[in-house]
């Protein structure tokens, strides 16, 4: 009995190994769908407590107010700017200071120290923690040059973050940041 050298797979070898890759990713695609926006969330939150810290900080460094405003409506965002009612470039009045809006009039602007990109995409502020993903009014807080949190109520309050299902609604899983009367920023999970 000869034997002959078998060069390559055969079809039924290739078959198999075409199954075995299809049956193995309609597993691992439904589990990446579900992990995606919880990641997404996570840094999320991260990108706005950074923001949060650095606002007080940079009041605290500049002896001046620095606001961090939330646009849960068209933008989606967050900025973050210096809110001494002066042009950084003309050093003129755009507005008041430490009104909790980052001033825009024209060519004439409070500077902006970070602006945050839009939510990523299954990520939507929280509207159980009020109306508009936050509870302080005009969705802004200010900190001081002292670090310390004020805006049109005592300062302290809180910002939300969920997880959309496919509809864009909020999930159940959800983060709460929290800004306390110390200026303190902490998360909590929030299971609404």
């Amino acid at each position: 009995m000869e034997t002959t050298a078998r060069d390559g797979f055969t079809l039924v070898e290739l078959l198999m190994i075409i199954g075995i890759i299809g049956i193995a990713g309609c597993i691992a695609v439904p589990t990446i769908m579900q992990i995606l926006p919880k990641q997404n969330l996570r840094s999320t939150v991260r990108d706005i407590h950074s923001a949060l810290t650095v606002a007080r900080s940079e009041a605290g460094r500049r002896n001046t107010f620095v606001t961090v405003m939330v646009s849960p409506d068209q933008e989606h965002t967050y900025k973050v700017c210096v809110d001494n009612g002066k042009d950084p470039f003309t050093n003129k009045s755009v507005g008041k200071a430490g009104n909790g809006i980052c001033d825009e009039a024209g060519n004439d602007r409070e500077e902006v120290l970070q602006s945050g990109s839009r939510l990523p995409n299954r990520v939507v502020f929280n509207p159980r923690i009020g109306p508009k993903g936050t509870n302080f009014p005009d969705q802004s807080v200010s900190f001081t040059s002292r670090g310390l949190p004020t805006s049109k109520g005592l300062g302290i309050g809180s910002i939300g973050l969920c997880t959309a299902g496919l509809d864009g609604e909020p999930t159940q899983d959800c983060r709460k940041l929290t800004i306390s009367a110390a200026g303190r920023v902490s998360v909590s999970r929030r299971k609404d």
